[in-house]
């Protein structure tokens, strides 16, 4: 991760968005897990999601949330979370979403220890969305090293995105649907 954040700092990266995205998503990240209270630390942790994917408003954030439990995890907006679970990506993301906007925009208070439900009456902790977040730079960030050793990668989120999908696709079944540390 080191390395990440000096390719980006020194101008040395071959994927200098993507990277710069990556850097933006940890800085929010640490911001949040410093953060005391846990409605400002979901809203800091959203914020790492967004910056990591480069969604410019919550349309473009839930969008990017859908894809990346697409690409990271082959789950699909109507698939749950985990097999034990009954809450869908969709419901998660809007859960995400809706928390962040409540509080950065001053319909929810700030000083409780609640996190705002989202249409379906879903609400996320911020164990949660730290787990999250932290897989997800987790994996972005292996998984941009493998994109980097192909020698020519498209410094764009969506060629990323296809990249990474198009890999899992040419592995076989049992190893695509779990994150590979390679």
């Amino acid at each position: 991760m080191g390395q990440r954040l000096a390719a980006f700092l020194d101008a040395s990266s071959p994927v200098p968005d993507l990277d710069e995205a990556w850097c933006n998503a940890a800085y929010w990240y640490h911001k949040a897990l410093a953060e005391t209270l846990d409605t400002v630390a979901v809203a800091k942790l959203e914020t790492a999601i967004e910056a990591l994917f480069r969604a410019e408003n919550m349309s473009g954030s839930k969008r990017r949330l859908h894809e990346s439990f697409d690409v990271f995890f082959g789950l699909s907006r109507t698939d749950t979370i985990t097999p034990n679970s009954s809450v869908t990506v969709e419901q998660f993301a809007e859960a995400i979403t809706t928390a962040r906007s409540r509080v950065l925009h001053g319909t929810w208070p700030t000083l409780q220890f609640d996190l705002p439900a989202n249409k379906s009456s879903q609400a996320v902790s911020y164990s949660d969305v730290e787990l999250l977040t932290r897989v997800l730079l987790l994996c972005f960030s292996i998984q941009l090293d493998a994109y980097i050793a192909t020698g020519n990668p498209i410094d764009t989120t969506d060629a990323f995105f296809a990249w990474i999908k198009a890999e899992r696709s040419a592995k076989p079944a049992s190893v695509a649907a779990a994150p590979t540390a390679s």
